[in-house]
């Protein structure tokens, strides 16, 4: 993956759980606790699970480093911490990246304002005591969807 990266841990009590406690509870914490994180960092957060025909893109945010021209599209990827091998941003796929790139375009299309998107993967591994280790990959994949 391309760009810098950035490690930050993070709570995810307070989230809704669902009663089995499955893996659409596990992504909502996840999620939550990147758009808390952006938030405390003084990210605004333009759109979450914005979705069409193409696909979902899970956080849609502008860094405030960026123009307001410009949007960053984040990709959150949530995993129990079972595995300390297997980093979760790394399940994003050529295919997620592929619809992401359509789903930028499809964005653009409909927000005249916006000319530029990045693309960004936060890895998030649930430690199942009410905290999490948030990975933000910044510029982790092109427009192309390398």
């Amino acid at each position: 993956m391309l760009g810098e990266t950035c490690y930050a841990p993070v709570a995810t009590t307070g989230a809704q759980t669902a009663p089995n406690g499955g893996a659409c509870d596990l992504g909502r914490r996840g999620e939550d606790a990147v758009a808390h994180n952006l938030e405390g960092r003084g990210w605004e957060i333009v759109a979450r699970n914005w979705r069409t025909e193409v696909g979902e893109a899970d956080i849609i945010a502008r860094d405030p480093n960026q123009g307001r021209d410009e949007v960053t599209m984040i990709e959150v990827k949530t995993r129990r911490s079972c595995d300390p091998d297997v980093l979760p941003e790394e399940a994003v796929d050529a295919e997620k990246r592929r619809r992401y790139a359509l789903l930028a375009a499809e964005f653009m299309r409909r927000n005249e304002g916006v000319i530029a998107v990045r693309f960004d993967t936060v890895g998030v591994t649930d430690r199942c005591n009410g905290r999490a280790s948030l990975h933000h990959v910044f510029n982790s994949f092109g427009s192309d969807g390398r």
